[in-house]
């Protein structure tokens, strides 16, 4: 039975969706053959964590690769284009068959992305050998606040310099913001609902406060309780500083 994708969604929806449509046949899912291949799925917003939970996950020995956002427009135009691949779903199985570690292939990507590929009738093929993480942030004004200035500064990670001044504090901005993570939110829950899907929910809180035993919850979701990360090996840094503080006072008495 295919996948029901909320709110009426039918890709192409905005503009990467629409060059992907304008360069790759659409619905070609049913025809690939798979790898013998499991997948999890990190499905993630903007500034849950997501990078330093996949080197998080993957620092256990090796045994997961560090999940990337492997399904970003351009890069999936890119490889296709050096790779010969006629389509996104001839371009997930042969990523998933390059990148797979012990038999799991981990990747990031966000509510949009996967939708995308359950439209192409690929996604629910693979759904017997796939485990879903949906990782979100409780304090979703702290999240608005961190990914505007993530965006106006270019400053992603840490110890990445930023290509722009902070910006000044911007209340329709960060409102913005709030409604794109509640729109994702919204999506993500109603997706995995209306197809009986049991993701593992984990929160950008979880993570930083204990990232061991966090860990340690995906690594039983995907039946390998033995593995334990070295959150030592992460580098990342949080990134919030005394102008995300700042702000948020601000929001908060209204200003």
């Amino acid at each position: 039975m295919p996948l029901i994708l909320p709110g009426g969604y039918t890709p192409p929806h905005g503009p990467d969706e629409a060059l992907l449509a304008t360069a790759l046949p659409a619905q070609d899912g049913a025809g690939v053959a798979l790898p013998d291949v499991n997948w999890l799925f990190l499905v993630f917003t903007q500034r849950t964590g997501s990078n330093y939970f996949a080197g998080l996950l993957a620092s256990a020995g090796g045994f997961l690769g560090d999940a990337h956002e492997d399904f970003q427009t351009r890069l999936i135009l890119q490889l296709c284009a050096e790779r010969n691949l006629p389509s996104l779903a001839a371009y997930a199985v042969d990523q998933a068959a390059r990148e797979a570690r012990h038999g799991w292939y981990a990747t990031r990507l966000t509510i949009r992305q996967l939708l995308l590929l359950a439209w192409t009738g690929l996604l629910e093929r693979l759904l017997p050998r796939s485990r879903f993480i949906v990782l979100y942030r409780a304090d979703t004004l702290a999240q608005a606040i961190s990914w505007h200035i993530a965006d106006t500064t270019g400053s992603y990670i840490s110890g990445q310099a930023p290509s722009a001044a902070p910006p000044d504090y911007d209340r329709a901005a960060l409102h913005r913001c709030l409604r794109l993570i509640a729109g994702q939110n919204a999506a993500t829950g109603a997706f995995m609902a209306e197809n009986a899907l049991a993701p593992l929910f984990i929160s950008y809180e979880e993570i930083t406060a204990n990232p061991t035993a966090t860990a340690a919850r995906a690594y039983r979701l995907i039946g390998q309780p033995q593995l334990v990360c070295r959150p030592e090996r992460v580098k990342l840094q949080k990134q919030g500083t005394a102008l995300n503080a700042a702000w948020r006072a601000r929001w908060l008495a209204g200003a």
